[in-house]
């Protein structure tokens, strides 16, 4: 008896043209194809923990059929080059689709695929020195084998990949119909929010935030499969969204601001599910107000940071007759003097008992100086910057224009 040294995977002759394999290694095969069924089940359960003894979802007998099947038809094919594999190709496939709708990795797949050619080669290439076959035969039984074991594992990742697809797809149908019945509120047809949150087993939370994002061109935007189970998301629109079960905590800014990386966002603030257009509503103004200049330019812009802002630019039509009727005076003058005398009058009107000193030393200025800007004040102004309401609406008004008149600077409040 011919004693060979099997190591796997088989070094490949490297000869040109593939030799015909006797069609008598079928007599082989056939006696030893059951005992090696199982074996080769109970292997993939050692070696892979999602196959292993009582993995959910997981039937050995299943994993042995597929196994059966493989090695019954690699007999017929080595009788008959041109038996039939649809029987087979048809079970592969199934197998590739249920793999993803368990949500199991496709990489165990291929690792079972891996175990099943390496114990067939070792029990082949043993039976093949029993029966004093020759070098040549093995070197091509083996390339043989492995090509065989990847057409198998090719149909099921292929079926896998299939699967998947169609599961993204309904999966995205549903968030966006899910994610368009909360933006609804009490719009939102009674019972059919709870109905299709259940049927996607997504718990509706009591408090959310929505992220509302402002892609960049030719940057790709984050998978949903990316995203935690508990949101939601619509990704593949013109103004996408994020949907955030409320608390948002700072690590899960961090994660956002990594998977959105290239891209703006702005987290809306956390409010009851029924008021979710809302904090949508404020990201969206957020963005908005960021590319105008009046909010600083991060990748994520937290709305519940920028109350203040958000609030006084609540209305921008109603703002914009605010800022015209009262700064009117402020705009008429040249571009310097207008930064100049709008900073010193937001500092002026927005600190309690100001006094010359202390103004100069926030403004960076001598005393004398401020003293000056002040007159100027009420040459422009008049009389009407000593009245609480006035000195108000100022106050609101500034803040809202401060792109037009402060040139791009920092507010000094």
């Amino acid at each position: 008896m011919t004693t060979l040294a099997v190591t796997w995977p088989p070094r490949r002759s490297g000869s040109a043209a593939r030799r015909p394999l006797p069609r008598g290694l079928a007599r082989l095969i056939r006696p030893v194809q059951d005992g090696l069924a199982a074996e080769i089940t109970g292997e993939v359960q050692r070696r892979i923990a999602e196959y292993g003894p009582g993995a959910e979802g997981v039937d050995p007998a299943n994993i042995e059929l597929v196994i059966t099947r493989s090695l019954r038809h690699y007999a017929e094919r080595l009788e008959d080059p041109a038996a039939s594999r649809a029987e087979l190709d048809e079970t592969l496939q199934r197998l590739g689709r249920s793999i993803a709708y368990d949500g199991r990795r496709p990489e165990v797949l291929t690792a079972a695929y891996d175990i099943g050619a390496e114990l067939s080669w070792q029990r082949i290439t043993s039976m093949a020195g029993q029966h004093g076959l020759s070098p040549d035969v093995i070197d091509d039984l083996g390339d043989d084998l492995v090509d065989y074991m990847a057409s198998l594992a090719a149909q099921s990742t292929a079926a896998y990949h299939e699967a998947q697809e169609q599961l993204s797809v309904a999966a995205h149908q549903w968030q966006a119909r899910v994610l368009e019945l909360v933006l609804a509120g009490d719009a939102a047809p009674y019972g059919e929010l709870a109905a299709r949150a259940s049927a996607g087993g997504w718990v509706v939370p009591d408090c959310v935030a929505l992220v509302a994002v402002r892609p960049s061109p030719g940057t790709p935007l984050p998978s949903t499969r990316m995203m935690h189970s508990r949101t939601l998301s619509s990704l593949h629109t013109d103004r996408p969204v994020v949907l955030l079960p409320a608390p948002v905590t700072a690590s899960v800014r961090d994660e956002l601001a990594d998977l959105f990386a290239g891209h703006r966002i702005a987290v809306g603030c956390e409010v009851a599910v029924a008021d979710a257009a809302s904090s949508l509503r404020w990201a969206h103004r957020a963005l908005d107000l960021a590319a105008r200049g009046v909010l600083p330019d991060a990748p994520v812009i937290d709305c519940a940071e920028h109350l203040g802002t958000l609030w006084i630019h609540a209305e921008p039509g109603l703002a914009d007759i605010v800022v015209a009727t009262t700064l009117a005076p402020l705009f008429a003058e040249p571009r310097n003097s207008r930064r100049i005398l709008g900073q010193t009058l937001l500092h002026w009107i927005s600190t309690p008992n100001p006094s010359a000193p202390s103004m100069a030393e926030a403004l960076g200025v001598h005393p004398q100086t401020v003293r000056y800007r002040l007159k100027r004040l009420r040459d422009v102004f008049g009389d009407g910057i000593d009245d609480p309401a006035k000195r108000l609406e100022m106050f609101f008004a500034l803040r809202v224009s401060a792109p037009q008149w402060n040139d791009g600077q920092p507010l000094p409040v």
